[in-house]
């Protein structure tokens, strides 16, 4: 479809006059665009053709759980056949982890998802994932220590309770301006432990300063054990090894070159991170 169809979708959806529409560089699995109106200015987002293991039904009752919360940017439109969105767009500015009040409000409002209610929310299932993910490349990937990896892991999510998850918390999807801060994009989300969003913000950006890794841990767990030292270690190390897997089968199916080179960077850091094993236990 091209932009002048995505302008008419949006008019007829919204019933407002695009004066300019705008391709933003947000969104690895998705083409967001912003729509200019004298009215206001809006996002639309467009899934791309092919994903794996997501459920728009799921979403949609997530955004709707949420609607009230003040967790996400306000949603005009959903459609779950399509993933087709259509959001309020807000200013905002870089989200910056060295800002201590970025920092707070990030964690309060992680911890807010967390105490959600969970009733009809699907499991996220990384177990399962990454082995769909695994039929979907065919490669023959050769990860140190993996049975061990796995056997920790899931050791760990026997101790912690499912809640509601982002599950995919990387900057572009963290929206901060002076007053508020939004987390965005909800397509990943489902009933996962609280240890795997926190990982999941401090290794989708690459956030590998130790002292800071323990601020972000002390900051939402409150008091940093050596036992959540330990998960945060374990569930690190998976993740690497899980959105590895997933972006090696998205490479093979769309043989984009960004799929290759997030795949490449997350088998390199599980290495590293197995062989640094002295540093975090």
């Amino acid at each position: 479809m091209k932009m002048e169809n995505y302008k008419q979708l949006f008019e007829q959806i919204i019933h407002k006059k695009v004066i300019q529409m705008e391709k933003t560089k947000k969104g690895i699995t998705n083409d967001n665009y912003i729509m200019y109106t004298n009215d206001g200015n809006y996002v639309l987002r467009i899934p791309k053709p092919f994903q794996f293991e997501l459920d728009r039904k799921n979403e949609k009752v997530i955004i709707q759980r949420i609607a009230q919360e003040h967790l996400d940017v306000v949603t005009l439109y959903f459609n779950e056949q399509t993933g087709i969105k259509i959001t309020k767009w807000v200013p905002s500015i870089p989200f910056n982890y060295h800002n201590k009040n970025h920092l707070i409000l990030i964690i309060q409002q992680l911890k807010k998802l967390h105490s959600l209610s969970i009733e009809g929310i699907l499991l996220f299932q990384p177990f399962i994932k990454f082995e769909n993910y695994k039929k979907v490349h065919k490669l023959n990937l050769t990860f140190i220590n993996e049975k061990k990896v796995l056997e920790k892991a899931k050791e760990i999510y026997q101790r912690y309770p499912l809640v509601l998850c982002h599950n995919d918390i990387l900057f572009s999807n963290i929206l901060v301006n002076e007053t508020q801060l939004y987390l965005i994009d909800y397509e990943y989300a489902g009933l996962n432990i609280s240890m795997f969003d926190v990982v999941s913000f401090i290794s989708e950006n690459d956030i590998e300063e130790i002292s800071m890794q323990k601020e972000i841990l002390n900051l939402y767990y409150c008091n940093l054990t050596d036992r959540i030292w330990h998960d945060f270690y374990w569930i690190h190390v998976f993740s690497d090894f899980f959105w590895a897997h997933w972006a090696y089968a998205m490479y093979q199916t769309y043989r984009q070159d960004i799929y290759l080179m997030i795949a490449k960077q997350k088998e390199k850091r599980y290495h590293r991170f197995i062989n640094c094993i002295s540093d975090y236990l």
